[in-house]
């Protein structure tokens, strides 16, 4: 979605976002007319700055502040991803980091939690769903998308594909390249429209 916006219009916006700093852009999310992006907003006095959620609503044109659940606050944004799961809003936080010896861009997470917020809008509203490994598969490179069956498509350190199913527990692995790769993952709705 946000790669159809003119990126004037993507410029305007983030000139306009009343927190501190914006946190790598990419790490950003669309969900119920509103954009979302990881980002620190100034502490009180004296304390640090705090990781928060910023937004600008299509709607009512505001740009708003949500807070993080608890459990997060003192996080490394590094280690945290900001994806859309069904119809919410949710928060990615990757576990235990291990590095290569040789590469510390080749590394993986041992897990994943994952929060969704379950009342569009309220802070408070953040709930723990699961947390999953993959210790067995080697490490997890990264979530990629969801699926419609509930499934979590992710890659897995031997760059193979892989889907991970929160209600059995399962993991199946649906191959890959041999060498490190990159996947993305777009989603699309149908339409009759011409483009």
């Amino acid at each position: 979605m946000l790669e159809n916006i003119p990126q004037e219009i993507l410029i305007e916006i983030l000139k306009r976002v009343p927190v501190k700093s914006l946190l790598k852009c990419r790490k950003r999310a669309y969900s119920n007319g509103v954009f979302h992006w990881l980002a620190r907003a100034p502490g009180k006095e004296g304390s640090p700055d705090k990781l928060t959620l910023a937004s600008f609503d299509l709607g009512d044109e505001v740009f708003r502040e949500m807070m993080f659940p608890d459990d997060l606050a003192q996080v490394n944004e590094n280690h945290l991803s900001l994806v859309v799961y069904g119809e919410s809003l949710a928060l990615l936080q990757h576990l235990s980091w291990k590095s290569d010896d040789f590469s510390w861009s080749l590394g993986y997470y041992e897990s994943c939690c994952i929060w969704v917020l379950k009342k569009h809008g309220e802070g408070r509203s953040w709930s723990k769903q699961y947390t999953f490994g993959m210790q067995d598969y080697g490490g997890l490179v990264r979530v990629l998308s969801f699926r419609k069956n509930g499934e979590v498509l992710l890659q897995i350190r031997s760059s193979e594909l892989a889907s991970y199913d929160p209600e059995t527990n399962r993991v199946i692995c649906h191959g890959g390249y041999p060498y490190r790769s990159y996947y993305k993952v777009h989603t699309y709705m149908e339409s009759l429209l011409l483009l």
